[in-house]
């Protein structure tokens, strides 16, 4: 079972007990915006570790179960004009939001939609004031119950292979608050799983949601918040269980007895009232019945539906066996489908674009889930990630016809990391200085040579140093520690920096004459930030100074106290956030022109936030009587998020050149048009999105090997947008004649 804490505390935000529309927020977080993050002692996320995505044996797991899906005769042996059936069970809001209540519901939106595969027989088996109690005894009238509906759809229980389980505790607060109730609800859940292997013998897949926001807070509901939201928490525990080879749930034949099918959360159905989930989904007071807690059949019921349909339309687990495969025209052709930015740090706002035609008809659905419980049915939706993983949204586009396409369109969520930058000197050359790419350094003292390595870091933060030779191990080193290499032998020198934004330097000495052989100077780009904070600090006591972030002292220069003007700039787009405090105390944000008074003795601290990463912010201090500046603090915005577009620009009237991001020229060297070839590579794994434009028009797409005819006089714009955080991006245009090089293009991808 999975471990618990021992904590009795009401979740983490105390409601006054009522129920009405007012009830528009409780405070509370949905699990897969809150990651991470903990309620109650206990982390958010839809899996183990504040993750929302499956982890990736799970994964693998769920899809080759996937792909096993497949129709069965009454008897449960395979047969292509057989059925594949999938169930519900659990309780009222179960079984109205699945088929019973109106045409809104998920099994006729499904049943009509021409997407849909037409082996799959869909039954509701959720029933009405049934809570998890009453599907615990595997001889329960409730089971009863739902074979009997299986019979009335002509099919059998040998024929079910897929459930969606939502359950929950009427009356959850007689099991004792958070997390108790929860805890007995997992142990239901687990058991209910059990029993529906007994019974259903082959069924393969379970896909599991937690209840719906509720509007009422009294604890003598059926199930009120915050008990609605912390029943997300048993589902979490309970594929937690499987995932880790707990709570009896094994459903691998290569680890034993199988008893339970594969566990996945299907759609994750709360969100905090009027707060909008990262999706933009919120829960209204109009979605729900008198009783603040059923849905309504034309407002919760279809949110809930929706979900589900676009859950089991674009999730690569459900796709294989949910979706009609055998199409009746041509499907879809997807054009476009970006996320921009497609990475970041946690709040990070993507905006997805998707555009598709169709052969022989008209794309008429954009359906998108984004690998975290979330979903859209817009053709362009924007979505926030707020917690650090790997996603890879799904979209599937459906026609006329029921023919369709999918894709997924990755987004990359980080934190600031550290950054690991590798230089290698091989011990046959000269000695030079490099970033990453080889040299050459000199064993002055023979075959073999003795060299003793050493590295510093500028800036707060430690350094991890590794060296290996021709390719081998690497080994962790102090500085000062020495190694022998042979002429012709490489020696790689690893310097991990946890210091990003500062510049690390790495040394080789010849360990005899104690000459510097080697050096490497590595700076750490790797500021996966929005923006970045930095201070500094001038104590009204002496001499002004221009600082980074390190105190220094100005002079007030008209007595004691004195006014002082204060004024930031920032290069390029973007704004700053500005902010004073004196000796220590709270940060006042001001703006430019705002005057303050210090005494002398007195510490001023200047914070500057730029929102405009990478570009410089300037601040000054001026003295309000007689308009000199009398402090400075420049400050370099090293944070950066998203993905990374450079451009370098030739122009076909001049000779060529290597260039960075600077307008250079090219020579067209076959006369008036020439013909050119356009060609890139990246280092490092991922790849580039390139493209080309002339004279500043609008830009194209190119592959590599790509012909183009420019003309003297014109300008040629060259863009790569390189999804490799930290690797080198370098293009190049020839001449498609003679096979010259004349123009090249190298770009760093910084971010």
């Amino acid at each position: 079972m999975f471990g618990f804490v021992a904590a009795a505390v009401l979740g983490t935000c105390p409601l006054i007990a009522r129920a009405d529309c007012s009830l528009t927020s409780t405070g509370n977080v949905p699990l897969d915006d809150l990651g991470q993050g903990t309620y109650g002692g206990f982390a958010g996320g839809l899996y183990p570790n504040g993750a929302n995505t499956r982890p990736a044996q799970h994964n693998s797991s769920g899809l080759t179960i996937a792909s096993e899906v497949r129709p069965l005769n009454a008897s449960g042996s395979p047969d292509p004009n057989g059925k594949i059936v999938m169930i519900s069970v659990g309780m009222s809001n179960a079984t109205e939001e699945f088929a019973s209540d109106g045409s809104f519901s998920f099994k006729p939106q499904a049943d009509s939609d021409l997407t849909k595969n037409p082996h799959l027989v869909i039954v509701d088996g959720a029933q009405s004031g049934m809570d998890a109690t009453q599907w615990l005894n595997i001889h329960a009238a409730t089971w009863q119950t739902l074979n009997g509906r299986l019979t009335a759809s002509g099919v059998t229980p040998a024929q079910v292979q897929v459930v969606w389980l939502k359950q929950a505790l009427i009356d959850p607060v007689n099991y004792g608050a958070f997390p108790a109730h929860a805890q007995v609800l997992q142990q239901d859940l687990e058991t209910i799983i059990r029993n529906m292997k007994v019974l259903y013998p082959n069924i393969l897949m379970a896909f599991l949601s937690s209840r719906t926001r509720a509007y009422t807070t009294d604890l003598a509901a059926e199930n009120p918040e915050p008990f609605a939201y912390e029943s997300g928490f048993a589902v979490q525990w309970t594929i937690a269980d499987q995932i880790n080879g707990t709570g009896n749930l094994n459903f691998d034949p290569t680890k034993g007895p199988v008893v339970a099918p594969y566990l996945a959360w299907g759609p994750y159905i709360w969100a905090d009232g009027t707060n909008p989930r990262s999706d933009g989904f919120v829960w209204l007071c109009s979605d729900l019945q008198s009783d603040f807690i059923h849905p309504t059949a034309t407002g919760g019921v279809p949110k809930v539906a929706d979900q589900l349909l676009a859950y089991f339309k674009t999730d690569p687990i459900a796709t294989p066996w949910f979706l009609n495969h055998s199409f009746t025209g041509r499907a879809p052709h997807i054009t476009t489908a970006t996320a921009t930015p497609a990475s970041g740090t946690p709040g990070v706002r993507v905006q997805f674009t998707a555009r598709a035609n169709d052969p022989d008809g008209t794309a008429v659905s954009y359906v998108w889930t984004f690998d975290d419980g979330t979903f859209s049915d817009s053709q362009n939706p924007v979505k926030s990630f707020d917690v650090p993983g790997t996603y890879n949204p799904h979209l599937t586009v459906c026609d006329q016809d029921g023919d369709f396409v999918t894709t997924t369109v990755p987004v990359s969520v980080s934190t600031l990391g550290s950054c690991t930058s590798n230089g290698n000197w091989n011990a046959t050359g000269t000695s030079s200085t490099i970033t990453a790419t080889a040299q050459k350094i000199t064993v002055s003292a023979g075959n073999p040579g003795v060299l003793r390595l050493s590295t510093s870091v500028s800036g707060p933060g430690g350094v991890a140093q590794k060296y290996s030779i021709n390719g081998g191990s690497f080994t962790s080193f102090s500085n000062g520690a020495t190694i022998t290499v042979s002429n012709s032998q490489t020696l790689n020198f690893e310097i991990t920096g946890s210091n990003p934004g500062g510049t690390i330097v790495g040394t080789i000495y010849d360990n005899t004459t104690n000459a510097a052989v080697a050096t490497v100077n590595i700076t750490n780009t790797n500021t996966t930030v929005a923006s970045c904070t930095s201070s500094g600090n001038w104590n009204a006591t002496g001499g002004s100074s221009t600082i980074a972030a390190t105190p220094q002292t100005i002079t007030v220069p008209a007595g004691n106290p004195g006014a002082l003007r204060l004024s930031t700039s920032v290069s390029g787009p973007g704004g700053a956030t500005q902010r004073y405090s004196i000796n220590g105390g709270t940060f006042i944000t001001f703006s430019n022109g705002a005057t303050i008074t210090v005494s002398n003795g007195q510490t001023l601290n200047f914070e500057i936030t730029g929102s405009s990463p990478g570009n410089a912010v300037a601040g000054t201090i001026y003295d309000y009587t007689t308009n000199a500046a009398v402090g400075t603090v420049g400050i370099a915005n090293n944070g950066s998020g998203g993905s990374c577009t450079s451009s370098g620009n030739w122009d076909a009237t001049g000779t060529s050149n290597t260039i960075t991001t600077a307008a250079q020229t090219i020579t067209v060297p076959a006369g008036n048009p020439g013909t050119l070839r356009l060609s890139t590579s990246v280092s490092g794994p991922h790849g580039a999105a390139q493209k080309y434009s002339i004279n500043g028009g609008a830009f194209t797409t190119f592959s590599d090997g790509a012909t183009i005819t420019l003309s003297n006089g014109q300008t040629l714009s060259f863009q790569i947008t390189g999804s490799n955080p930290g690797g080198a991006v370098s293009g190049s245009v020839f001449d498609n004649t003679t096979n010259a090089t004349i123009g090249t293009v190298s770009i760093f991808n910084s971010n």
